[in-house]
């Protein structure tokens, strides 16, 4: 199968499964612009976007059989709700350093979106990742708190190695501060901040942005 038909084929069938409701000619027309950026694409009625067209259609009966016709999306968010829940029960009502943790967890769920984690990495490994790196920033040791005999992620069939890959791949979207990592409303940066993260190490950068993230919200708030 030529690889940008499976893409665009993927991309038109989480289009259905999603409800966005994203005529097939009009997702082509996007993918198009992509693939022939800086070139004249093919027009909707040319023989080549026909062609291109029917084979997708194709391919999509093809992708629903590998699929095993199971269509079911397993969200990181869930699988970590559920996780934690089983790892704290009661006690994420009460403990603030365990909300904290739940808090940061889901926000590196959240950037994730902006990488292609989803693309490589099961959603269960996602949020162990996003998991473990909310430990990392709380300072949260759970094998020494509760005396465990093995590493609390060895219970979810998950390695260090593949949480720390996954968690790389996550922080990588911190890397360039000087973007608007927050997406198109993201955090604009004076001058005089954008060289003092220059002299900051990865954690610090991390908690600088939060920071500057929360600010920005309480602003909304009172608007």
């Amino acid at each position: 199968f030529d690889n940008r038909v499976v893409a665009c084929t993927c991309l038109f069938f989480a289009n259905k499964i999603e409800g966005t409701k994203m005529k097939l000619d009009r997702l082509l027309d996007f993918f198009n612009y992509i693939l022939w950026k800086g070139r004249r694409r093919p027009r909707t009625n040319s023989p080549e976007f026909l062609d291109f067209r029917a084979k997708i259609i194709s391919t999509e009966k093809r992708l629903m059989e590998a699929l095993e016709f199971d269509f079911t999306v397993k969200r990181p968010h869930k699988i970590l709700k559920n996780v934690m829940l089983k790892m704290f029960g009661d006690q994420i009502k009460t403990d603030k350093t365990l909300r904290n943790i739940g808090v940061w967890a889901s926000n590196f769920i959240n950037d994730s979106i902006k990488s292609k984690l989803c693309l490589t990495h099961p959603s269960q490994t996602i949020a162990l990742a996003a998991l473990y790196l909310a430990f990392k920033h709380q300072r949260f040791n759970f094998d020494k708190r509760f005396e465990t005999e093995t590493p609390w992620f060895t219970n979810y069939g998950v390695t260090l190695a593949h949480l720390e890959g996954a968690g790389s791949e996550m922080l990588k979207i911190y890397e360039n501060p000087e973007k608007k990592i927050m997406g198109k409303d993201g955090i604009p940066l004076t001058r005089e901040e954008k060289e003092k993260m220059k002299t900051m190490s990865q954690a610090e950068k991390n908690r600088f942005l939060q920071k500057k993230w929360n600010e920005k919200k309480e602003n909304r708030e009172h608007l």
